[in-house]
């Protein structure tokens, strides 16, 4: 069995943000992948996010290769909660969906 401290989280391949960025991705601006082939449909992941940037760098650094290879074409959506109450995924999802909304 591994011993795993509950003290120190345990990262896979942490990168900070601006790394991921330099990453490229082959990424539009935007977080916007369009695969090579013709895709009749789009998908847009909606992240819930707050002061957790380490998970951010760690999730987008497996969502971008996992949906890549797929051949989907997909924006991610990191919506950010500024105020300092609890954390409410619902509101952001709704305002991220409205959002997203906005654009089509």
């Amino acid at each position: 069995p591994l011993n795993i401290s509950k003290n120190e989280p345990i990262y896979q391949e942490y990168a900070p943000l601006p790394v991921l960025e330099a990453m490229g991705f082959d990424l539009k601006p935007g977080g916007t992948f369009d695969p090579p082939c013709k895709i009749d449909t789009r998908t847009a992941v909606i992240i819930p996010y707050r002061n957790r940037e380490a998970h951010l760098s760690v999730w987008l650094l497996h969502l971008h290769p996992f949906l890549q290879k797929q051949n989907i074409a997909y924006t991610v959506f990191v919506v950010n909660q500024v105020a300092n109450e609890t954390f409410n995924k619902g509101v952001l999802m709704n305002s991220g969906f409205m959002e997203i909304a906005k654009r089509d």
